[in-house]
């Protein structure tokens, strides 16, 4: 897998994996992500819907291919959103939520890393990133300095993985 996902088209390489069986047999967590829709109703007019559409699989494949190559992001790529099939809700009016996903895709990627025989540090950096993988994009102008400064002392030395997973995302 680490050869795969370093690779200059590891999104295409892992579409081969899809297409010929071996994603589901290797990494059924991420298979659960093709054909998964982030489907939400949103109103055009009144009383007429339409729906924003958002393939996860593509999504994730695209991630990566936009992601830093190194085992570290590519990892943090593939796994960033594997806990929103266990998380996929649908509110009465349409609006779909994938409350929590980072947090149990987080304890997804622990089993699926300690699998593939990770080794144990840059599995916990893998599962920080995977985490934290939304925290960059909640930033806005209103944060102050110390607020920065805060959220750059959290992230323990993951602040630049953190900014390259966000920015690929």
């Amino acid at each position: 897998m680490d050869a795969l996902l370093g690779g200059p088209r590891a999104g295409g390489g892992l579409e081969q994996l899809r297409r010929c069986g071996a994603l589901a047999a290797f990494l059924p967590e991420v298979q659960a992500l093709v054909g998964l829709h982030e489907d939400t109703a949103r109103s055009v007019a009144p009383g007429r819907n339409d729906y924003a559409h958002k393939d996860v699989w593509a999504h994730t494949c695209k991630v990566v291919d936009q992601s830093l190559a190194g085992p570290v992001l590519r990892w943090a790529a593939l796994l960033h959103d594997v806990g929103k099939a266990r998380t996929r809700t649908v509110e009465p009016d349409g609006t779909v939520h994938f409350l929590g996903h980072a947090e149990v895709g987080a304890r997804m990627a622990r089993r699926i890393l300690h699998r593939f025989g990770v080794p144990a540090e840059r599995a916990s950096t893998i599962r920080f990133l995977v985490l934290h993988h939304l925290r960059a994009a909640q930033y806005d102008e209103t944060w102050t300095d110390s607020a920065v400064r805060r959220f750059a002392l959290y992230m323990e030395g993951h602040l630049d993985a953190l900014l390259a997973l966000s920015r690929a995302d």
